[in-house]
């Protein structure tokens, strides 16, 4: 087993502990604020599946500012479901 004798490195616990104790002070930060921006989702099934799934892409923090959802035809009798979100 070694014996470390008076060695700066193994005082101060070495580089492992240098990388602890910085991610250990990283995680007491507040969270940065979300910028804006927008997320969009489409769905074949309705305006409300299309809205959750573009909600599902917010960033954690995030809060709608706007929305604006539309359905639009393809292909003869089939719609398609589209939703933008701003935060």
């Amino acid at each position: 087993m070694p014996v470390f004798t008076n060695s700066s490195a193994a005082a101060r616990g070495g580089p492992a502990a240098a990388a602890l104790m910085l991610l250990l002070s990283a995680s007491l930060l507040p969270p940065l604020p979300v910028r804006a921006g927008s997320v969009t989702a489409e769905s074949v099934w309705n305006g409300n599946d299309a809205r959750q799934r573009a909600m599902e892409q917010l960033p954690r923090g995030a809060t709608v500012t706007s929305s604006r959802c539309q359905d639009f035809e393809v292909g003869g009798l089939n719609s398609r479901y589209r939703c933008t979100l701003n935060y």
